[in-house]
This record gives C-alpha cells, sequence and structure tokens, in this order.
C-alpha cells in the first residue's frame, strides 16, 4: 500500500531508498512510502520498487538499498600482517574467525582508521541479498549502494552537523524496543553496539574499542518510551538529543550517498552484490564523458553548418561579381551557364593562341638580362679595377635594379658606365655614404643602380603571332 509523506520526513528527490525493517519492508520515493510485507518474493519487491520510481518520473532509476541492523556483522580488530585490507578474498577468510559466516557466503567491507591504523569490518550473507539485487538489476534499476540504516543515518548526522572530531550516537528505536550505539567521524564507523533492549545501558566499554578517540559530544536519536536503568539513565543526561529524527537524518545521508560524497564509509554493493557492469563505478564520470562528447560532436557539426552557409553565401557572392563583369564586358550576350569555362575560351582567343588574334608582346628572358649584367661588372672589375660586392639584384622584364657597396663613390660611376657599355640603359646612380660597422670596418658607399634593357637590343622575337608561333 501507499500513503502520503509525512511532514517530519524530507522529500526524496533524486531516487528511492528501500529500507528493510524488522516485519517489513518500506519504499520511499518522492512524496510516498510504500509498504511491502516481509514475506514478499525479492521479484515482487523489485517490481513494487520499479512501480514507484516510475510514479515519481526520476531523471534517473536509481536506488539505496538500507539494511536492518540484525541482517549486518560488524567488528573493530587489529590489522593482519601481511594482508592488504584491500584484498577482499583474502580479508574474507580471515573474517571468518569473528563472524558466523563462511568466507565464500559473506560480502565484507574493511576499512582502515588512519589515526590508529585499526580495521572496522562490516560483513553480510551473500545469498540473502543476491536475488533481490539481481531482481532489482532486471528491471532496470540502478542498485547505487547496500549499507545498513544506522550507516545512513550517522552519516546524515555527520554531514548536517559538520563535526570534525569523534561523534558518539545513540539511536533509540521504539518500533523495536532497541538501542544502537555508534562512534562516527567523517572517516568511517569505528564502533557500532546494538542493544535488543532500551533499558540497556548505552555506554560500551570493552578492550576492542581501545585506540578509539573519546567523542567529542554525544548525540541521541529517538525517544526510548521504556523506562532505562539507573546507570543508562544516569549517562544520558550530559547527551544532546538530536532535533532531528531518525527518518530526516536518513534521508539527508542517502542524498550525500547519491551526491557521490559518501567518501570512504563501507559500502556493501560488491563482491556478488556489485553489478555485473565493471565500470559501474565510474558510470558517472562517463555518462558525463559522453555528454560532453555529444556536446563537442555537436559544436563540430554546427560549426562545420555555419562555416558551410557562409562559403556558400560567399561563393553566391563572387558569382554575381562574373556575371556582372561578364554582361559589363560582352553586352550582347547572355549569362552561359558554364561562365568560366566560356571565360577561359574567350582569354585564349585573347591572346592568340587560336584562330586570328592581335600579337601579344612576350616579356624579356631574365637569363638574358642577368647574362648582359655579368658581363658588364666583369669588365668593370677586370678592365677598370674596381672593388664592390653586388647586395642584391631584381629582374624584371629587362628592367634589373643592383644594389652594389663599393669603397670609393667614383667606382660606382664605373660600374654604371660598363652596364651601358653592354647595352642598357643607366641613370646616373645615387650614393650614400655607409659608416664602419663591424662587417665593413671602413667607410663604403652603396647605390641601387637601375639599369633597363631595351627590348630592340635582345635580339630575338618581341611577339607570339597567331598559332604559337615565336
Amino acid at each position: 500500500m501507499s500513503r502520503a509523506r509525512p511532514s517530519n520526513r524530507p522529500r526524496l528527490i533524486d531516487g528511492c531508498l528501500i529500507h528493510q525493517c524488522d516485519d517489513h519492508w518500506q519504499l520511499i520515493c518522492g512524496d510516498q512510502i510504500q509498504t511491502v510485507t516481509a514475506d514478499s518474493s525479492p521479484r515482487d519487491r523489485a517490481r513494487a520498487v520499479a512501480e514507484l520510481i516510475s510514479a515519481n518520473q526520476l531523471r534517473r532509476p536509481r536506488c539505496v538499498l538500507a539494511l536492518a541492523t540484525p541482517e549486518c556483522f560488524f567488528t573493530t580488530l587489529d590489522a593482519f600482517d601481511g594482508i592488504d585490507p584491500n584484498d577482499s578474498v583474502a580479508m574474507s577468510f580471515e573474517l571468518e574467525r569473528f563472524f558466523p559466516l563462511d568466507a565464500e557466503a559473506m560480502v565484507a567491507c574493511v576499512t582502515v582508521q588512519p589515526r590508529t591504523g585499526r580495521l572496522a569490518a562490516l560483513a553480510v550473507s551473500a545469498d540473502r541479498h543476491r536475488e533481490f539485487a539481481d531482481a532489482l538489476r532486471s528491471e532496470g534499476l540502478e542498485l547505487e549502494a547496500i549499507v545498513p540504516w544506522s550507516f545512513l543515518v550517522a552519516r546524515g548526522l555527520i554531514e548536517r552537523r559538520d563535526v570534525s572530531n569523534a561523534v558518539r550516537i545513540i539511536l533509540n528505536e521504539p518500533s523495536s524496543s532497541s538501542r544502537e550505539i555508534l562512534q562516527v567521524d567523517r572517516d568511517g564507523i569505528w564502533q557500532w553496539k546494538h542493544a535488543s533492549d532500551l533499558r540497556t545501558s548505552p555506554t560500551v566499554k570493552q578492550s576492542a574499542d581501545a585506540g578509539l578517540s573519546e567523542p567529542a559530544a554525544t548525540v541521541v536519536i529517538g525517544t526510548a518510551h521504556a523506562p532505562a536503568e539507573p546507570q543508562a539513565e544516569s549517562e544520558l543526561v550530559s547527551a544532546e538529543p538530536s532535533s532531528e529524527s531518525a527518518e530526516q537524518l536518513g534521508a539527508a545521508g542517502v542524498d550525500v550517498l547519491l551526491a557521490g560524497r559518501w567518501g570512504r564509509w563501507p559500502d556493501l554493493r560488491r563482491g556478488v552484490l556489485a553489478p555485473s557492469d565493471p565500470l559501474h563505478a565510474v558510470a558517472s564520470q562517463l555518462r558525463w564523458l559522453a555528454i560532453a562528447a555529444a556536446v563537442c560532436l555537436l559544436t563540430v557539426t554546427a560549426a562545420g553548418w555555419m562555416r558551410n552557409r557562409r562559403l556558400t553565401s560567399d561563393l553566391e557572392t563572387v558569382m554575381d561579381q562574373q556575371r556582372r563583369a561578364f554582361r559589363q564586358t560582352f553586352p550582347d550576350r547572355s549569362d552561359p551557364v558554364l561562365l568560366m569555362r566560356t571565360v577561359r575560351s574567350e582569354h585564349r582567343k585573347a591572346l592568340g593562341s587560336k584562330g586570328q588574334g592581335v600579337a601579344v608582346p612576350l616579356p624579356i628572358p631574365a637569363t638574358e638580362v642577368l647574362r648582359r649584367i655579368y658581363q658588364g661588372l666583369k669588365r668593370a672589375g677586370s678592365e677598370q679595377e674596381s672593388r664592390f660586392r653586388v647586395l642584391d639584384i631584381d629582374i624584371v622584364d629587362g628592367e634589373c635594379a643592383l644594389t652594389v657597396r663599393t669603397r670609393d663613390a667614383r667606382q660606382l660611376g664605373v660600374i654604371a658606365n660598363s652596364l651601358q657599355a653592354n647595352g642598357f640603359q643607366v641613370s646616373p646612380p645615387a650614393s650614400e655614404q655607409v659608416e664602419p660597422s663591424r662587417d665593413e670596418p671602413v667607410s663604403t658607399y652603396q647605390s641601387t643602380i637601375v639599369a633597363v634593357l631595351p627590348k630592340s637590343s635582345t635580339g630575338s622575337t618581341d611577339e607570339a603571332t597567331p598559332g604559337g608561333g615565336t
């Protein structure tokens, strides 16, 4: 059956809490609480969870399984020599001495207290919960964690109070007439005792607790309806009552777990109870990576589409300019379909490569100009005994710009006269004095001599005649 959530219980919006109570199962999701009998089959419970999640339209079908205290085994012990606490197989065999479970039949989680190096071991029977975990997976639900209900309450208290030191929690369960004592800090739970009678003293002092720091505060959650023993009553006087109920703190613990801030606290979703997907532990990070890759792909696609639109627009603009230029050049002709082919055809006709046309003047070969420049410079160096250095030479269609440097300004005139005698038209050179430098330790004179070779002096044909002959 389902009923509305009481006002003192917070609303779960990110997932579903499956709370195993002593005589029933409680499913909490959104604004609804659904009760399922304890003797219901795992598949019936999984189907009820799926229907409840579907009715609340959660973004992700996530759930947390909170086990009842009698289902769990807990102890604190010294570290084993030569055994890594992260080796679950080896630790399971070592824990056979402390729990009434075979190593093959248990799922254990071991955490190390940073300050003392002691171990805190939590275990359950795998066979009692494997079928339910498989049924949830078959319904398409994500079982995020399997933890005791008391641990969710303690984690919610730590999150709400934002404590840095150890805290002792006394959790009263009036419905089952039981009391639990937990000593916790931000690194985990380091003491967990269960008393089946509320009249039992909440203070537990045993040798197994040696090494635990004295808690900074004691917090009582829930009200005990049964009278306590005088010793227990005196020890409860200094305890601070919690302003929030166990249900509110448990919901806060679920929010912490689903938000990925559970940290090093125990989680029994491992071993045979672990999800079949080996990447389940990083599923959230992989999901964000996939989203980022999809966004990147969409961005690249959108950028390519926008670039294509821009190039298409530019192409249309260029084609419009080509058509306008064609109309201006050939006003008596309509725009051809293959415009550029027509333009190239007309261009070949204009060059005289086909049919009849006007001769096109050919440029003077640069090799001929360079040959005459070399002859002129050689004459200036040998016959006139001029010493100079050529810095730059630029030849364009018979016109040569020659930059030279000499020690005497008069030698620039000698070079110009030598070039002129070799067929060039040379303007009187203008020189500038260059101060001594590291490369030139003496003063020099530099000038750019412009020499033009007339086409009539090259002795070659000046024009290309129609038909391709020269």
